[in-house]
């Protein structure tokens, strides 16, 4: 009977495949808070009902950490939920009457734990990103590392108007 339940759990979590925790290089990032992950990896913060977020660059191990968090969780006996932004958007924009919308919603919040990947990147939806994806025609966008992989490129697009505004310095276009 348990392991009928835990094959569920883990079923239903959709982690999908991932590396172990024990076999992440500490060495790199430079800058991770090691006593902090300890602390995630304690699950302490799902007890409680508190929110984590890893915030970082691409290829540091947000995602292997998330997945690591959610397959100990389910271990030990919770109940979670892993999905890309995109992914969970995408599904609830699809719905079409309030009664499914209010139906997949619930899939999203019975799980004790629910674990989003990739908040920020909306090209996952599409070439057009979720601009496209959406039907929104921006009047400034702005690509970073997406665009390039991960590594340190952005480009900034958008109405002639606009962007003239950002070429003589009346307006601050700024980021990370």
């Amino acid at each position: 009977r348990a392991r009928r339940s835990l094959e569920r759990r883990v079923r239903n979590a959709k982690i999908g495949t991932f590396k172990p925790v024990a076999d992440f290089d500490w060495q790199w990032p430079r800058s991770i808070e090691r006593e902090a992950i300890d602390d995630a990896l304690s699950l302490k913060f799902v007890d409680d009902g508190s929110n984590l977020v890893f915030y970082g660059s691409n290829g540091v191990g947000k995602t292997m950490l998330l997945k690591n968090i959610a397959h100990l969780a389910v271990l030990q006996g919770y109940t979670v939920r892993c999905v890309t932004a995109s992914e969970m958007l995408a599904e609830l924009a699809a719905q079409e009457t309030t009664s499914s919308l209010s139906r997949r919603v619930a899939r999203y919040v019975q799980p004790l734990l629910l674990c989003i990947d990739e908040v920020i990147t909306g090209f996952r939806m599409g070439l057009g990103g979720a601009q496209q994806h959406y039907g929104v025609t921006p009047d400034r966008t702005t690509f970073g590392k997406a665009l390039a992989g991960g590594m340190a490129l952005a480009a900034v697009a958008g109405r002639r108007d606009i962007l003239d505004l950002l070429r003589v310095n009346r307006v601050v276009n700024a980021g990370t």
